[in-house]
């Protein structure tokens, strides 16, 4: 990953923590929602399935901790 969608993925990761967000879910998801987000704020080509893929979470987890994470 590039670093600034790795910095990107940090801030948003520790904006995450200060919420319930974090309360509960599995951390891998919401470290992969936050890749992604980075991703694609950055503009990079990553598919939601290779960062679930690589995070070992579903898609799906993946679509509700980005969800979750936007609303914040």
């Amino acid at each position: 990953m590039d670093h600034d969608i790795r910095r990107r993925a940090n801030e948003l990761a520790e904006r995450a923590e200060g919420t319930a967000l974090t309360n509960g879910c599995q951390p891998s998801g919401v470290a992969a929602a936050c890749v992604y987000l980075a991703a694609q704020e950055q503009g990079a080509l990553i598919t939601q399935s290779t960062v679930a893929s690589a995070a070992e979470v579903s898609v799906v987890t993946l679509r509700s901790r980005r969800d979750e994470l936007q609303a914040i």
